[in-house]
């Protein structure tokens, strides 16, 4: 949507990608090129990988992107066949259904922040805002963008 700003139209994507609105393909292009780099992209594929997905999990640490987004550009840049892609996505989404039909939707936010995050440097943090010393909103940015009034929550998790 954001990049529909920069031309001037409106344009909610369908998340299809056969589709074929102008608009709507220019910006999936821009964005694609912004988090996945084709050349980088192209020299990071590994050809003989098979299947073709398990160039996935490694370009996903690369990247920093989901492994959707990794397929999209696969097949973007001709890697893979549009079948494959439709195949894997619906996989995808039968494991994304799975887990919500079972409660299991993901980590926990916090325990997701204590690994991205060294626990020192968060107790840290966590301790000099608990203890006024440190404001909290500087303490969201240090936190990788935590909300402030999820601190306290934060180091429960942390044992502080």
């Amino acid at each position: 949507m954001s990049f529909a700003i920069w031309i001037g139209q409106s344009g909610i994507s369908d998340g299809d990608a056969r589709n074929t609105r102008q608009q709507e393909i220019l910006c999936n292009a821009v964005a694609a090129e912004f988090l996945v780099p084709a050349e980088e992209f192209i020299r990071l594929w590994q050809q003989d990988k098979d299947p073709w997905w398990e160039n996935l999990a490694p370009l996903e640490l690369h990247f920093r992107v989901s492994r959707w987004v990794l397929a999209r550009r696969a097949l973007t840049l001709g890697f893979i066949f549009y079948e494959d892609y439709a195949r894997y996505i619906a996989e995808l989404k039968a494991q994304w259904q799975e887990r919500e039909k079972n409660g299991k939707g993901g980590p926990d936010y916090y325990k997701t922040k204590k690994a991205q995050i060294s626990l020192p440097f968060s107790r840290a943090v966590v301790g000099q805002a608990l203890s006024g010393q440190l404001l909290l909103r500087d303490a969201s940015v240090l936190l990788d963008g935590m909300k402030p009034a999820k601190i306290p929550d934060f180091a429960k998790e942390l044992g502080v």
